[in-house]
C-alpha cells in the first residue's frame, strides 16, 4: 500500500515462499546487484521485472538514515522554536506592550475587545476540538483530549458574562460576528484538527497558557481599575484553565507519543511558523479594532452588512 492505494503484482513462475524471501532481502543492506548474485537466470529475469514494476508504481525507497526522536523531545524543539518566534512577534504586539506596559493608559476598550473574540474563538472550540477526539494512534491521548473537550464545554457562557458587564444583551451577541483573523484562527485549526492532529495538539500548550501561577491579563484588568462585574467572568475562566493544568495537556499527549521522524518535525516547525503568524495577528486585530471604540461601537453586527 502507498498514500492509501493497494498494488497487487504476482511475478509468474514464482511461488509465494520465493518471492517472500527475496521482498525480505530488499531491506537496503545490499545492492539489488549484490542480491541478484545469488539468484540464477530465470530467477533472475523474474525478479528483475519485479523490481522494474515497484518502481514503475513509485514502491520503492530509496536507503536513507531517518533520525527519530521521542514525542517529548520533538515537543521540546517544538516549543524552544515557539517560545523564540512568540518572543519576535506575540510578546513585542502592540496589543500586549500596550495592556501589560501601562494598563493605567490603555484603551479599557482593548481589554473589551479581547474578551469578546475570546468569546467568538470559544463559542467556535467544538469546530476544532471535535475532530481530533477519535484519534486513534493511543487510547490514554483519546482520553486526555476527551476530558479536556469536557472540561472546555460552557466556556464560552463564562466569559459573555464578561461581555454582559459592558451593557451588551445577548441579542446583541448574537448578531456579533468576530474578526477576519479570529475566524481565520479557528479555520486554520479546525483544518489541523482534521487533517493533522499531533501538529493541533502541539498549538494547545500555546493557546492554553504554561504558566499556573499567575493570569498577566486579570492583573491588567486590576491595574485599569475595569468593573469587578467584567473582571469576575474573565478570573473565573482564568482560574479553571490554571486549576485544571490545561497548558501541560500538550505535553502529556506528546509523552504517548512514542516518536517523531525526521520528515513529520520538519512539517511541524514549518506549520508552528504560521501558527504563530496568524496568533499574534489575532492580538494585532484586536488591537486595531477596539483600541479606537467605545460602547455600542463594540459590537460587530451582522445585520448591517
Amino acid at each position: 500500500m502507498r498514500d492509501g492505494v493497494e498494488f497487487a503484482l504476482e511475478p509468474e513462475g514464482s511461488s509465494a515462499e520465493e518471492l517472500r524471501g527475496f521482498l525480505k532481502a530488499l531491506d537496503g543492506s545490499r545492492t539489488v546487484s549484490e542480491l541478484q548474485r545469488g539468484l540464477d537466470t530465470a530467477q533472475q529475469k523474474r525478479f528483475g521485472t519485479l523490481l522494474q514494476d515497484l518502481e514503475r508504481f513509485q514502491l520503492l525507497d530509496d536507503v536513507g538514515k531517518v533520525k527519530m526522536r521521542t514525542g517529548s523531545q520533538a515537543l521540546l524543539e517544538l516549543e524552544d522554536l515557539a517560545n523564540a518566534l512568540m518572543e519576535k512577534s506575540i510578546n513585542r504586539n502592540v496589543f500586549w506592550v500596550s495592556l501589560l506596559g501601562d494598563p493605567e493608559r490603555c484603551p479599557k476598550s482593548a481589554f473589551y475587545g479581547l474578551a469578546i473574540e475570546n468569546y467568538h474563538f470559544l463559542f467556535r472550540e467544538s469546530l476544532f476540538d471535535a475532530p481530533v477526539l477519535p484519534y486513534v494512534g493511543s487510547a490514554k491521548v483519546r482520553q486526555l483530549i476527551n476530558e479536556f473537550y469536557c472540561s472546555e464545554y460552557g466556556h464560552d457562557e463564562i466569559i459573555i458574562k464578561a461581555i454582559f458587564a459592558l451593557g451588551i444583551s445577548r441579542e446583541d451577541v448574537e448578531d456579533m460576528m468576530p474578526l477576519a483573523e479570529t475566524l481565520a484562527l479557528c479555520n486554520a485549526l479546525s483544518y489541523w484538527a482534521s487533517s493533522d492532529p499531533i501538529f493541533f495538539f502541539a498549538t494547545l500548550g500555546v493557546l492554553e497558557g504554561k504558566d499556573p501561577e499567575e493570569d498577566l491579563f486579570i492583573e491588567a484588568c486590576e491595574k485599569a481599575s475595569l468593573s469587578p462585574k467584567f473582571i469576575k467572568p474573565m478570573r473565573d475562566h482564568s482560574d479553571i484553565n490554571r486549576k485544571g493544568e490545561h497548558g501541560n495537556l500538550t505535553r502529556l499527549i506528546f509523552a504517548e507519543i512514542p516518536y517523531v521522524d525526521d520528515l513529520t518535525m520538519a512539517r511541524l516547525r514549518r506549520q508552528m511558523r504560521l501558527f504563530v503568524e496568524m496568533y499574534d495577528d489575532f492580538y494585532t486585530a484586536i488591537w486595531n479594532f477596539y483600541s479606537p471604540r467605545t460602547g455600542a461601537e463594540l459590537v460587530r453586527r451582522m445585520s448591517t452588512i
